[in-house]
């Protein structure tokens, strides 16, 4: 893929690779837009049409990002 196809696809909000950061999950779509799940840690998308975007985590971990912020202000 170029880089051009690269900028492209992030500015769709789709998910380009490496972890996602604490309190997010990556979720699967297909071409259609539909969730099929979300994607354990290490699992990667089979096919190339799929996409992933990220999604928030668990409301506990969520919470504590909430507090860590409030807490550095």
């Amino acid at each position: 893929m170029n880089k051009s196809a690269k900028v492209v696809l992030v500015s769709l909000g789709f998910r380009q690779g490496g972890p996602p950061g604490f309190a997010l999950r990556r979720e699967l779509i297909d071409e259609r837009g539909c969730s099929k799940g979300l994607l354990s840690h290490g699992q990667r998308k089979a096919l190339q049409t799929d996409r992933v975007i990220l999604k928030p985590g668990p409301p506990e971990e969520q919470e504590l990002v909430r507090r860590i912020f409030r807490e550095c202000r």
